[in-house]
């Protein structure tokens, strides 16, 4: 099968204080300090008049943030970032799905979908998708200082409040990973069913209830992973009582399902065909599966909600599921 997965986030403008890029207050820290913004074209016409001429060609949310800043000197945060997209795309397609071999599988990777769309459908006059949300907070930059006026002369920032490109994912670039993974051994599966039953030199095929017992451990039992976690789960002893009841029938029927199985693998001659035997252990362990789905059913009227949520991972999993779960687990 081909599997296809899409991840994406939005993220909020965060909020930040208009500053000067550089140490005015003389404190020794550099970027830290707030700007001072005329409200009168009187006050500073050489500044007034800058401050207008940027903002005149600023898009909304900058021309806010110089106006609140202006109203309101010393207010922190007065400023609010743009919105981002991160996204990312994965594919990963089965070699035998694409016609390539019976084995291994074909990834791709998108990484910062957003601006390779945004690449796509908009060319040179892209819109910023995909970019981070942090943003240049320097308004002004000194330029000189005014003796006579005893102040700092400064210049405004063409680039205030806009996301720089830092270059690379974190910035506007977008990636494609292209991989190829072909396992070099044989299929897990096949390993053990080879390991269990295939019998060399004078040795014999272990017995049929051995090989119950190994498979059986495929699939964990469901009621003894439960008893086992009675006091994390508390589990009332009327409780504990009726589960251990329902164990001894349900272990009973997974018992029979196993040694069936068991059974007909240990009648195989020494050269069996070893995919058609894994494709035996592949449909019982998938029953298995299925009948402990089901009978974990019957907790939902057993169990508190509270106490269905401290089960154990793999009970947990069974007692949501509503149809075949696809959990596999290969036991040595």
């Amino acid at each position: 099968p081909i599997q296809l997965s899409l991840w994406v986030r939005a993220n909020s403008g965060s909020r930040f204080s208009a500053l000067v890029a550089g140490d005015v207050n003389g404190d020794g820290v550099t970027g830290n300090d707030q700007v001072w913004l005329p409200t009168t074209s009187s006050e500073a016409p050489e500044l007034a008049s800058a401050v207008a001429a940027f903002t005149q060609g600023a898009d909304v949310r900058v021309r806010r943030c110089v106006e609140a800043t202006a109203r309101a000197p010393g207010q922190r945060a007065s400023c609010v970032g743009p919105w981002s997209f991160q996204s990312a795309l994965v594919v990963v397609a089965e070699l035998r799905t694409i016609g390539l071999g019976k084995r291994g599988t074909l990834n791709l990777y998108v990484e910062n979908l957003a601006a390779f769309a945004d690449h796509l459908l908009h060319g040179a006059q892209q819109r910023g998708w995909g970019r981070t949300t942090q943003v240049n907070p320097y308004l002004l930059r000194p330029i000189g200082f005014d003796t006579a006026g005893r102040a700092f002369r400064y210049a405004v920032n063409p680039t205030f409040g806009k996301s720089p490109f830092v270059g690379g994912i974190a910035g506007d670039g977008y990636r494609f990973t292209i991989s190829l993974d072909v396992p070099l051994s044989a299929d897990i599966q096949e390993q053990q069913v080879e390991r269990w039953l295939r019998v060399r030199g004078v040795g014999a095929r272990p017995s049929p209830d051995t090989l119950a017992v190994r498979f059986s451990r495929n699939v964990p039992p469901l009621y003894d992973a439960i008893l086992w976690n009675a006091d994390e789960i508390l589990l009332e002893p009327a409780q504990v009582a009726w589960m251990n009841a329902r164990r001894m029938l349900f272990g009973g029927d997974m018992d029979r399902l196993w040694l069936e199985l068991a059974t007909a693998l240990s009648g195989l001659p020494r050269n069996f065909d070893v995919s058609a035997a894994v494709k035996q252990v592949e449909e019982t362990t998938e029953r298995a599966w299925e009948m402990s789905r089901l009978e974990s059913h019957r907790l939902r009227d057993v169990l508190t909600p509270i106490q269905q949520q401290l089960l154990p991972p793999t009970v947990r999993m069974l007692i949501r599921a509503n149809s075949k779960v696809g959990q596999r687990l290969l036991y040595y």
